[in-house]
């Protein structure tokens, strides 16, 4: 089992761009090759020759991928540039190190032995940097993960609903916020998963494509363990989404590595908070359209909740109340009706969450304070 270090946020992956001008191609490299298309039986040439743009390599659960792309460089000029796709998994064992100045040198030697590009270190550390994805793992096993995501989905703001997906397959556990890897600079792309499930099921495939490998890296580098951690992920697009979160213009690798660690952990730890969860609701409810009889299970709700039962007990209440199916629905509905007041569902979802440990650990995460809402 390897050391995982906890809630200590590093870099997973990120882009850099490289001026074309200061990369060589090695002989694996295609990027710049002139390639032809043939006919497998007669090797007959099948299309004019083209260029080779892209270049994916795969290894052991490792990708690389490479791109040529032409950018703007000011004042209208074009510049080609060489982008990588640079991950935690170039680090192989110290994957769960992040990408750190302590290891940034081991991805960038993985980098060069897969000889399809080289790069002087210098222009490596001044590659222009974007699409950072900042992480944070802690220690959790797959029941308590499954309530930590129930219990955080419950309380997200409602004009997220639409772009927040949840997983709860068995080989795949976890909340999305974003499709599609976007997001506005307010609320950035973010997710949270359990790694020991995705390590183990993640699918890869070969080369030339024609094996799927299951748990590869896992296998390859970490002693196919059984990891009981979930990770937390956010993404950073370009410059302004650093300095919007206060760590002022990232523009390069080398200012990445320099991010403060003390910067890197608050963002981390109150962002779910302050972006993502539905604020307390002020209660501007009035009663002028209740019956007596409303009235007076609000204020019997109202009781029960402070002595803190949730949800499910009410519903349980009611369909005790009643032989019939169709009464025991009718009961459900108007329960599940009442229990929309405002004034009770912040209450019942902290009588959810403080009875067990997702709960303690959502407070390390920072997704929600100590407090009991009373």
């Amino acid at each position: 089992m390897f050391y995982v270090p906890i809630y200590s946020p590093k870099w997973d992956s990120f882009r850099l761009e490289i001026p074309m001008q200061k990369v060589r191609i090695l002989h694996r490299g295609q990027i710049c090759k002139e390639l032809q298309t043939i006919e497998l039986q007669t090797g007959a040439e099948v299309d004019a020759p083209f260029i080779r743009m892209s270049q994916s390599d795969y290894e052991k659960g490792i990708v690389v991928r490479i791109l040529k792309q032409s950018r703007t460089a000011g004042f209208g000029v074009k510049e080609d540039r060489l982008i990588i796709q640079l991950s935690a998994k170039y680090l192989g064992a110290d994957y769960f190190s992040g990408i750190t100045k302590e290891t940034i040198s081991k991805a960038y030697e993985y980098l060069l032995s897969r000889e399809l590009v080289y790069v002087e270190w210098e222009d490596f550390l001044d590659a222009k940097v974007y699409d950072a994805d900042l992480c944070l793992d802690f220690k959790c096993e797959v029941d308590e993960f499954r309530k930590l995501c129930s219990m955080l989905h419950l309380q997200l703001n409602p004009s997220l609903w639409k772009k927040t997906s949840v997983w709860r397959e068995e080989t795949n556990l976890g909340i999305e916020i974003g499709k599609d890897r976007k997001g506005p600079i307010q609320t950035p792309y973010w997710k949270m998963y359990h790694k020991g499930l995705e390590l183990i099921h993640k699918k890869t495939r070969s080369q030339d494509n024609k094996i799927e490998y299951t748990g590869h890296f896992n296998e390859s580098y970490l002693d196919n363990e059984w990891y009981g951690y979930g990770r937390m992920e956010l993404t950073l697009k370009n410059v302004e989404y650093f300095e919007y979160y206060g760590f002022g213009a990232i523009t390069t690798l080398n200012h990445l590595l320099n991010c403060d660690s003390g910067d890197m952990e608050r963002v981390m730890k109150t962002i779910v908070r302050e972006k993502y969860i539905m604020k307390r609701a002020r209660n501007t409810f009035s009663e002028d359209n209740r019956s007596p009889s409303e009235k007076m299970l609000l204020a019997c709700f109202d009781y029960i909740i402070s002595l803190g039962e949730d949800e499910d007990w009410f519903i349980a209440m009611a369909k005790q109340m009643s032989n019939s199916d169709t009464q025991r629905n009718r009961n459900v509905n108007k329960v599940k009706k009442l229990l929309e007041d405002v004034r009770f569902k912040e209450r019942l979802v902290a009588n959810q969450r403080s009875r067990g440990e997702a709960h303690k650990l959502g407070v390390q995460l920072g997704f929600w304070d100590a407090s009991i809402v009373s």
